[in-house]
């Protein structure tokens, strides 16, 4: 998920460095089997080129920059009484 995107896929609308944002990312269908006592692992990333398109974090025209024109983007994943991250993860129990 692009960032500008956040409220709406056709009107962009930058963030503002320091705001806070709360982000609803839908996976899609992804399936994995875990067994009783293993973990799972988030990673947040700006990027996961060449399977998205990259990101050069400057809020410029997607496609219309150089790759020299990108921007070392640093994301925070508050978890806190007042910001309760949180990852939901769906529990299939065959038979």
């Amino acid at each position: 998920m692009r960032a500008r995107y956040r409220e709406s896929t056709t009107d962009p609308t930058p963030i503002k460095p320091g705001r806070v944002y709360e982000y609803t990312i839908d996976l899609g269908p992804v399936g994995a089997r875990i067994a009783t006592g293993e973990r799972v692992r988030v990673t947040v990333s700006s990027a996961d080129f060449p399977l998205y398109d990259r990101n050069l974090n400057t809020g410029g025209p997607l496609f219309a920059e150089p790759a020299s024109a990108e921007v070392v983007a640093t994301q925070s994943v508050l978890h806190d009484s007042a910001h309760p991250s949180r990852v939901t993860l769906p529990v299939f129990r065959p038979g």
